[in-house]
């Protein structure tokens, strides 16, 4: 076959298989980066473009995840721990604005395991 003419090199990583002195033979190889930090990618002759999943860290972005790593593909962490210790507070992470935030219970709220205790501005203090 003349050179530049199309023929196909049975390699599935290659690109542009075109004739070159006689032999087919591909340009370059594709791209397999699928942008994903959770799956090492690789081709294969045989069969092209492959995504293992991977174990390594990673990032979500998000202020209420920590310790994130990639699980079966995907990054995975697990929630910020959001607490002050109190039984006057409810306790949860705000992804809005990225800080822990502690809500006072209502003025009077049981608190402890001591029915004579009583929530008073956020603290656990003997009921008046």
């Amino acid at each position: 076959r003349p050179d530049g003419i199309y023929c196909d090199d049975g390699n599935e990583c290659t690109l542009n298989d075109s004739c070159i002195a006689g032999e087919c033979a591909g340009e370059g190889e594709i791209n397999c980066d699928d942008s994903n930090p959770c799956t090492t990618d690789t081709c294969q002759p045989d069969t092209g473009c492959v995504h293992t999943p991977n174990n390594d860290p990673c990032s979500t972005g998000l202020f209420c995840s920590i310790m994130e790593t990639c699980q079966n593909g995907n990054c995975v962490g697990i929630p910020r721990p959001c607490s002050d210790f109190s039984d006057c507070t409810i306790d949860f992470c705000n992804e809005e604005t990225d800080e822990c935030v502690f809500v006072p219970l209502p003025d009077y709220s049981p608190c402890g395991s001591d029915s004579s205790t009583c929530c008073i501005s956020g603290n656990c203090i003997p009921c008046p």
